[in-house]
């Protein structure tokens, strides 16, 4: 599973044009998402309907590109799981402490990347 968020890193030019309409497709659906979103007035819509809408079209990006054959992003696809979590729970009341979950995380998956690679320093 490669991580292909760059067009630059795609050499197919039928999948790098594939991979520039996906990623449109999902722009557009976060600018109708704001214009949708937005004049709600305060209160009528739960504040993590925000996070959870912009992790559904991260992971609805990630599984076009996986059906396509692109090859799915795996910082997107991770972000968009950790926000449709965040925003489900948010929508049903439940707190969810998105940024100590995403520091975690963050740590685990440097120590995991350090972990894999040779030790310079003792050969």
């Amino acid at each position: 599973m490669k991580c292909c968020c760059m067009a630059e890193k795609i050499e197919d030019p039928k999948k790098k044009a594939l991979l520039s309409k996906i990623n449109g497709l999902a722009l557009a659906a976060f600018l109708v998402m704001i214009g949708v979103l937005w004049p709600q007035t305060e209160g009528s819509l739960p504040k993590s309907t925000w996070v959870l809408g912009l992790g559904l079209i991260l992971v609805a990006g990630d599984i076009a590109r996986h059906l396509y054959g692109v090859g799915i992003c795996r910082c997107s696809s991770f972000l968009g799981v950790i926000l449709v979590l965040a925003g489900g729970f948010g929508f049903f009341g439940i707190k969810f402490p998105l940024f100590p979950v995403l520091v975690i995380l963050a740590g685990i998956g440097i120590a995991v990347s350090n972990s894999n690679r040779e030790n310079i320093l003792l050969g």
